[in-house]
């Protein structure tokens, strides 16, 4: 059960990167990240009410707090530099990038969970980390859509905001199995829309931000987007973890990593040169070496 779902968020996740990609570039991610994270807040409401019986459960402040900070690093803060990275670099290269998860993981499960580190685990760490390189170092030389400043500025956001993801996945990991599964997932993601929105009400020029989405001709597809990416995704990510083993479920869920890269090259254009198959085999590899 766990495995399904844990594929099942690998292939949402890549959906909703593609499509953020293939509509959402006139749109401030600032504004793309309140959008998604309110209308997945919303929808979850009803669905805590379907599978738990009742909108609110009564949650130690401890686990309170915790749950809270996981979703104003996981979602409110990561999450809009995901976006901002997505948009600078695209969705091959955000996913290459997506293969710094794991590394994140075990870092800061040594750091704050006590977990160690084995010597294949950290060469699993060095195959992906040598494979973003290579694969950056190779599209600036032969995709001229992408500035160097871009490459190197989305790049950068773009593995901070994997590193703050992998923060709030340890913080929220001891209480996966005392906390009911809905109630964390709603918790988190409320937490991340209040950043958010705290976020939006700090920027300038509200109304122009606000204004891009208003004008977009694609809005439906923006908002397919949020639900794929926030509210689907999500529910897929937690019950995986929550159902099944750590390790199998990283592995399921790095699959993404290839699915953005096929739906970046069958909806969006992207050219799958050698470049990025290599990149993208080299990592998955280094992946399934840590988490084997």
């Amino acid at each position: 059960m766990g495995e399904i779902l844990a594929l099942c968020c690998a292939v949402s996740w890549s959906a909703g990167v593609v499509l953020f990609k293939k509509c959402g570039d006139k749109i401030p991610s600032i504004v793309l990240n309140l959008l998604k994270n309110g209308i997945g807040f919303l929808l979850l409401i009803p669905t805590l009410f379907v599978f738990e019986g009742r909108f609110f459960i009564p949650t130690s402040r401890e686990h309170l707090t915790l749950l809270v900070l996981s979703g104003v690093l996981g979602i409110g803060i990561a999450d809009v530099m995901f976006l901002e990275g997505l948009k600078r670099i695209g969705a091959s290269r955000t996913a290459l990038l997506d293969c710094l998860y794991a590394p994140s993981v075990i870092l800061l499960s040594m750091i704050f969970l006590g977990d160690t580190l084995t010597l294949r685990q950290a060469a699993g760490g060095l195959l992906v980390i040598s494979a973003i390189f290579f694969a950056n170092r190779g599209v600036n030389v032969t995709d001229v859509v992408v500035s160097r400043k871009d490459l190197i500025s989305g790049t950068i956001i773009g593995a901070a905001a994997i590193f703050l993801m992998a923060g709030g996945i340890v913080i929220m990991k001891p209480l996966l199995h005392e906390v009911p599964l809905f109630w964390i997932i709603q918790v988190r993601l409320g937490a991340g829309f209040a950043a958010s929105t705290v976020f939006f009400i700090f920027a300038r020029q509200k109304t122009r931000l606000l204004g891009a989405f208003f004008a977009s001709k694609q809005k439906p597809l923006i908002i397919l987007a949020c639900v794929v990416m926030t509210y689907v995704s999500m529910i897929f990510w937690v019950s995986g973890f929550k159902y099944s083993s750590a390790s199998v479920v990283a592995i399921l869920n790095q699959m993404s990593t290839i699915f953005t890269v096929l739906f970046a090259a069958a909806l969006l254009g992207e050219r799958l040169t050698r470049v990025k198959v290599i990149a993208t085999v080299v990592a998955v590899f280094g992946v399934l070496l840590i988490t084997l």
